[in-house]
């Protein structure tokens, strides 16, 4: 009986490690089997590039909503702030053309996009960024990465870390 577990274990484990083995088919959707380009996400271009990494996701594909995640949140984990690349630009211009705006880029980085009604924004490449929202109601914020010395600011002890970036509001 012994003997018979001990076979039919090793024949077990002789299988799972063929089918680990295998190649899966182009398209597919198994997650230990596709490459690694995930919808969404693109390789980096550029001087830092290092696909040595074995096709590792670099950075996150520039798109409308990225943008709107930024500015509502503050949180650069979608979009970082920068001057965007040829490549970025014809992405985002995809993107907000989908959705029905209209794009146009400054020679300093800074992107401009209208959308229906009286909305627009205007996002420049350190990150402050201005608008209008559909009601016509303006918005915006400028980043600011040091402690801010407002009365609010004053009553809580300065953090003991890199402050990525500030906002203060009414």
């Amino acid at each position: 009986m012994k003997r018979l577990s001990i076979l039919l274990l090793a024949l077990v484990l002789v299988s799972a490690l063929f089918a680990c083995g295998q190649t899966t088919p182009a398209g597919s959707d198994d997650p230990l089997g596709r490459d690694d380009k995930s919808k969404g996400q693109t390789e980096a271009s550029g001087p830092d590039d290092d696909l040595s990494r074995g096709g590792v996701i670099t950075r996150q594909a520039v798109t409308l909503e990225a943008l709107l995640n930024y500015i509502e949140t503050g949180s650069t984990e979608m979009y970082q702030p920068r001057v965007l690349t040829d490549a970025e630009k014809q992405e985002l211009k995809e993107s907000v053309e989908k959705e029905g705006g209209t794009i146009a880029f400054d020679a300093d980085g800074t992107i401009r996009i209208t959308g229906d009604g009286q909305t627009s924004i205007i996002l420049h490449p350190d990150g402050s960024c201005s608008g209008t929202d559909a009601d016509g109601k303006p918005f915006g914020f400028e980043t600011k990465k040091e402690w801010p010395d407002s009365v609010f600011g004053k009553a809580v002890p300065k953090a003991d870390f890199e402050i990525k970036m500030q906002v203060e509001d009414e």
